[in-house]
Parts: C-alpha cells; structure tokens; sequence
C-alpha cells in the first residue's frame, strides 16, 4: 500500500507526519508512506502531525499465493542463491503474488551484494539486473542456524501471518542428501549451514517445524511442499511429510547448483494466480531444464496411501521370497536405476527388473500394483534421465547397523511400512 500526505503550507518537517493502522500499529514516518505485509481487514489508516489527524479506510484482501523460500546459501553455493533471487525478481510479487525470501549467506565464496553474512529477509520485487538484488529489504534475522527446525519454523509461521494468501508454497533451497543420518556423510537432510557447524535438517525435524507452524496459524497443511536440494524425491520423504501438504515436489537425482528455473515457473504463475497446488508442482517440474542425468517430479500426497498399501503388498511378499530367491532380488536390485548415492533406487524401475526376474508371481503381481501405483501418485516430471520415474527408495547394497536403526526409529515410513522388515530379513 502506498500513501502521500500534502503540506500546502509546507511548514511540516518529515518527522511530524507519523502513519499508523489501527490494526497493525506504527507503520512510518514522513510524507509518502510505502508498506507491505498488512494484516487482511479493513483498515483505518490514520497520519498524524502536531496534534491533527486524518484518516481513510482501506480494505486488504488476502493475495492467491505466497511463496515462502527458506534459502540456505551459507554454504559453497552461496552464489547460486544470488543467481537465484535475481530469477525471482525477474518475475517479482504482485498483486495475486507474494515472493518472500530468507536467505542466509557466509562470507568467502560470493562477495557481491555488498557480501553481508547474516540471514536477511525480503519481499521479492520485480526488476531487470540480473546481478544485483533490487528487492526491499525487511530486515536481518542475525546469523541463524538455518540446519535448525525452529529456524524453518519461526520463518514459515511469520511468513504466513505476515503475507496472508488463499494458498501457502515452501520451498527448502539448499543441499540435500535425501533421508540418511547425517553422521554417515559430510551432509545429511537438507540445508547445509557451514557457519553454525555444517549442521543439518534431517527430514523429521522439517516435519516439526512445519506441523508446529502450521499449527500456530491455523492451517492444516500447506498447498505445496517443495525441495531445490538434491536426492530428496524419495518415498520416505515424501512421507514425512505426508500431514503437512497436498503436494510435494523433489529430484530423486542430484540437482545443478542453481536448481529450479524460477523465472519460467514464476512467469506461469504470474499469468495463472488460480493455480491449484499441483499447477503449480507441474509449473515447477515442466520449466525445469536441469542436464542429461536431471529428474524432477510432483506428487500427489493424496495418493500416498494407495503407495504405502502398495509397497508393503510388495514387502511383504519379497520378505517371503527372500530364503529361496535372495539371488534374483539382488540382481534385480543390481540392475535397477539408481542415483549419486547408489542406495536409492527408483521404485518404479525396481519394480520393473522384478517383473522380469526370476522371481515367484507374487512379487510380480505386487511389484506391477506399486507399478500403477506410482503412475497415480506422481503426475509430473521433469529432467532428461533414462529409468527415472519419479520416486526413489531406499535399498542400500550392504547392512548398516546404525543406518537401519535410524531408519525405523526416526523416519516414519521405517516405522510404518513394512519396506524395514523386508531390509531386515534381506540382510
């Protein structure tokens, strides 16, 4: 909203001019006023000057969409966050459009943009410099630690009272590394924040920080849940999930360092602010040009049932299997399509090398239901790669004690499925 206030005796000095809102309080000072964020109502926005005063109301709908980026750039790609929200600004809010942005950068790999280090906020506008970051400021958060879940918390719960809209998108920008433990490799979860120890958000504790956010404002679930980090289009992130949104959008592969193709999805945004969740995952997915080995999906948590019911058929009968044919399943497993971390297997392909194995008809029948399965939970893909159809599992190729540990005790798909009792008996 913007205001101007006129001194036809021009006696008034900036400082006597003070806005407020009798919702939201103070909002500045001096004779044109310019603010975002203000709280869906009717307002009575009143400037006051040496004991005068004058008002008018104003009405603030709720936008159709805001886009919440949880950008974690304190990190070696620090740069590609930049390149980033200069993407987003191409494009810029609207007036159907929030683009909010929390971005935490470190000092060392990108000095431009003044190489400030800390975690500042901004309310993506549009502009044409593709290398410098026009949008307006709101202010810095200090040096968080991004790896932590009340860091994604406290940002998602502000972002949403703050810039109230019809339907809610976060994405979670930075590395990523799918399910595993952090303590079996450098990064583990997602955002990888070097300056508070290269801690990170293991999938559980997004699902925290979301549920406790969302809790905090009302809602139920958000509209579109999505990771620009690699590794993380698994089933069992996914259903970490699964409570938290209607529809999910991860990379089974590893990604490019700048991710997503903001300008492109944003445009198509812009020009459809109606969009329901999965337009919306399908605008992300289809403008995603990514490289040769490239993949990108959307799913419909709405289906995640029919997949859980359908892989723990296929468990349960692979679990059966296991004493006689323990040999066929791991050729099938060695000939399946897998990704930079090679115990992640594409289900659906997984599926496929059992079929036409030397396997009994029980898995095969099983193995084609989680077949079709797949081919209604996941409506949209993207990226170039050969026997990538969407989602990944986990089916590593030798025992971990503590990798097996953690996978039943902290995901909840090792805790609800029966997929851990299969890797359990299989090894």
């Amino acid at each position: 909203m913007e205001g101007e206030a006129f001194d036809s005796h021009g006696d008034l000095d900036d400082a006597d001019l003070e806005w407020y809102s009798d919702f939201d309080g103070y909002l500045g000072t001096g004779p044109k006023l310019s603010v975002t964020g203000l709280s869906v109502g009717l307002h009575r926005i009143e400037l006051q000057s040496r004991g005068l005063s004058a008002f008018v109301e104003v009405a603030v709908l709720s936008k159709a969409w805001t886009i919440l980026m949880y950008m974690c750039g304190d990190n070696n790609l620090e740069g590609n966050a930049i390149q980033d929200v200069n993407e987003m600004e191409q494009i810029g809010s609207d007036s159907n459009v929030n683009i909010v942005v929390m971005l935490d950068r470190i000092p060392g790999y990108d000095s431009s943009n003044g190489n400030w280090s800390d975690t500042r906020l901004f309310y993506v506008t549009k502009d044409t410099n593709q290398s410098t970051i026009t949008s307006q400021y709101l202010g810095s958060a200090g040096e968080l630690k991004m790896d932590a879940p009340i860091s994604l918390g406290a940002f998602v719960k502000w972002g949403i009272q703050t810039y109230p809209a019809s339907k809610y998108a976060v994405i979670i920008w930075d590395h990523g590394s799918g399910w595993s433990e952090k303590k079996m490799k450098a990064i583990r979860g997602s955002c990888s924040d070097y300056t508070s120890g290269n801690g990170e958000l293991e999938i559980w504790e997004v699902r925290q920080a979301l549920r406790a956010a969302l809790d905090q404002v009302g809602l139920s679930k958000l509209d579109l849940l999505a990771y620009d980090c690699c590794l993380m289009g698994m089933a069992e992130v996914a259903y970490e999930t699964r409570n938290e949104t209607k529809y999910f959008v991860g990379s089974e592969e590893t990604e490019p360092g700048d991710g997503y193709e903001y300008n492109r999805w944003l445009s198509n945004l812009a020009g459809n602010p109606s969009a329901a969740g999965n337009t919306l995952g399908q605008y992300i997915v289809t403008a995603y040009y990514g490289t040769g080995y490239a993949t990108l999906s959307a799913a419909d948590i709405n289906q995640m049932n029919s997949l859980v019911t359908a892989v723990n058929g296929l468990a349960q009968a692979l679990t059966a299997a296991v004493p006689s044919y323990k040999s066929a399943i791991t050729t099938a497993r060695t000939n399946t399509k897998k990704f930079y971390d090679v115990s992640y297997l594409d289900l659906y392909d997984f599926c496929a090398k059992l079929k036409s194995g030397s396997l009994p008809t029980t898995v095969k029948n099983a193995a084609g239901t989680v077949q079709t399965a797949i081919s209604s939970y996941i409506f949209a893909k993207g990226g170039n790669a050969a026997n990538a159809y969407g989602v990944s599992i986990w089916f590593p190729a030798t025992y971990n004690a503590s990798m097996m540990s953690s996978y039943l005790n902290s995901t909840e798909w090792g805790a609800d499925t029966s997929w851990y009792t299969f890797l359990d008996t299989y090894f």
